[in-house]
């Protein structure tokens, strides 16, 4: 085994690299087949001018080295023995330099012989960064007054309770339903509206270039014409792939017109308009060019609205340019602080502004103490009472919660029985009521009377405030004097207290409420203790109130 060591390496080898290194392979060659050839320089045609011909070691027309012989060295002249050309000996004419003479080496080449130059980063000067200054922002949020009103009129319509910050969140839930105030606290940097109240920013140029958009409908008036259908017989019609737009037959008049207004309006700051052309498509379909012929048909022109005498426009373009010209200045307002709809500050561009509404819109909800402050004094205004119950949590409500007296000896059965029930069941429901204090009496012939009273009492208790109907439909006593000091005393300080009401319950939208009047009530098969007519009334923000 030792002793023939190569020749085991040998049979892992292919069998090329077996044979001896001085053997030809090219030996046998006879040479390329006849073709016929053209010899530029001599124009003759045959055999004798063929690369293919020539015996090895010779050089062909391109210089390339036959099997055999030593690579030629390429030659300086031009193509097949031209002056200039690649096998003739004449000099090189050099027609992009002037003088014909040589052309040098690039910038940034190396001549020949010579190491190529390292490129160093300070040949291309670093393009500036922008940096975006950061505007200290202060962000409020507003309740709509009609919005207000309207609850205001709603709670009023029955005696029920409801939780003042659940109220508040109800605001914030929907953009309809409240506004934004964006004030910058950097004096130096000014705010920016499009109108009286649209989105906010803080870039004019950014304000000038939604200007025209936003505020278009309120200058000028837009009238759609229609006119005769184009004659001819077309039987093609172009389109742009990116847009979709009918250009019109590459025939027509109107092609080149069109071609150049869609690419100054959508595309002159994206793409050349070389590379935009070839976007352009050639459509032959009957149905587009029908399609085209409605279009042009048509023609939409805008006049102005605020001035004496109106002055009619063809084209958006013109438009635009009459606007900067004369209502852009008017259109725009700045100051350090700006109002706008809740639904515009939805759509606001500018990040800044955007990410400090998105931010302050988070913390105001899982405590709007601010919104809360603002509805106080339309609800007082209203008529209504907002007091503190349980855990010191805000509710309002027609009435100011009153504790039944020491005289609750000489009040009728029902409202003694009614007070108990309550005292030893707080947050109670009408169907305990029922359970309690109409399910014995059942069989009795005068249970409907019962009924029509207990429901009554029921009533002046609520409307009287010596029992609380809260929103979900809850009863509780108010607070004797003694509770609401331990109350006080249990939960601090007001800060502390009122960031308890975070966690109240959901807010039901209130319902109107008719008055019990002294006619009995009608019969119902179950016995239960009959809630005042109840119609729900119309929520002012078009859901519930939850």
């Amino acid at each position: 085994m030792s002793d023939s060591p190569l020749d085991l390496d040998l049979k892992f080898l292919p069998d090329w690299l077996k044979e001896p290194a001085d053997k030809n392979p090219y030996a046998d060659y006879a040479g390329e087949s006849p073709r016929r050839d053209f010899d530029r320089r001599s124009g003759d045609r045959g055999p004798g001018n063929r690369a293919g011909n020539r015996g090895p070691g010779s050089q062909g027309s391109r210089g390339t080295a036959r099997p055999g012989g030593d690579r030629p060295q390429r030659s300086s002249g031009g193509p097949q023995g031209r002056p200039g050309g690649r096998d003739g000996g004449g000099p090189r004419r050099d027609f992009g330099r002037p003088g014909g003479g040589p052309r040098g080496p690039r910038d940034g080449q190396a001549r020949p012989g010579e190491r190529r130059p390292e490129r160093s980063n300070e040949q291309r000067p670093p393009v500036p960064r922008i940096e975006e200054v950061l505007i200290p922002l202060h962000i409020e949020f507003l309740p709509e007054p009609n919005a207000v009103a309207a609850l205001a009129q709603q709670i009023k319509s029955n005696h029920r309770a409801y939780p003042i910050y659940g109220l508040g969140r109800m605001f914030l839930n929907k953009p309809e339903r409240h506004r934004v105030r964006v004030t910058s606290n950097a004096p130096a940097h000014p705010l920016f509206q499009v109108g009286e109240d649209g989105p906010v920013t803080t870039s004019r140029q950014a304000a000038e270039r939604e200007a025209f958009r936003a505020v278009k409908a309120s200058y000028y008036a837009e009238e759609t014409l229609q006119l005769e259908a184009p004659k001819g017989n077309y039987t093609n019609v172009a389109r742009c792939r990116l847009s979709g737009v009918l250009l019109g037959p590459t025939n027509h008049h109107g092609y080149q017109p069109a071609l150049r207004r869609l690419y100054e309006a959508r595309f002159s700051r994206r793409m050349d308009f070389n590379e935009f052309l070839r976007q352009i498509e050639v459509v032959n379909d009957p149905a587009v060019i029908e399609e085209w012929k409605k279009q042009v048909s048509s023609i939409t022109v805008f006049r102005t609205t605020q001035e004496a005498e109106s002055v009619e426009f063809k084209s958006v373009q013109e438009v635009e340019a009459h606007f900067r010209a004369n209502y852009l200045e008017k259109a725009i307002r700045s100051g350090k602080t700006l109002e706008m709809s809740g639904v515009a500050s939805r759509n606001v561009g500018d990040r800044q502004i955007r990410d400090a509404i998105r931010s302050a819109w988070e913390k105001e909800r899982s405590f709007p103490a601010q919104t809360v402050n603002r509805l106080r004094p339309p609800f007082q205004d209203a008529g209504l009472h907002i007091w503190k119950h349980r855990k010191r949590i805000l509710f309002v409500s027609t009435v100011r919660p009153v504790r039944f007296g020491s005289d609750a000896q000489s009040v009728s059965k029902h409202i003694a029985d009614i007070l108990n029930i309550i005292e030893a069941s707080p947050k109670c429901t009408r169907s305990d009521f029922s359970t309690h204090l109409l399910k014995p009496h059942e069989a009795e012939p005068e249970f409907q009377k019962i009924k029509a009273a207990l429901a009554s009492d029921l009533h002046w208790l609520i409307g009287s405030g010596h029992v609380i109907e809260f929103h979900d439909g809850t009863f509780e006593l108010p607070l004797a004097p003694k509770e609401a000091a331990k109350e006080d005393a249990e939960t601090g300080r007001r800060g502390d207290a009122e960031r308890e009401q975070a966690s109240a319950p959901p807010v039901e939208a209130p319902v109107a409420e008719v008055p019990v009047t002294e006619a009995p009530v009608a019969e119902a098969p179950v016995a239960e203790v009959p809630a005042e007519a109840e119609t729900p009334a119309p929520n002012p923000c078009g859901e519930s109130m939850v």
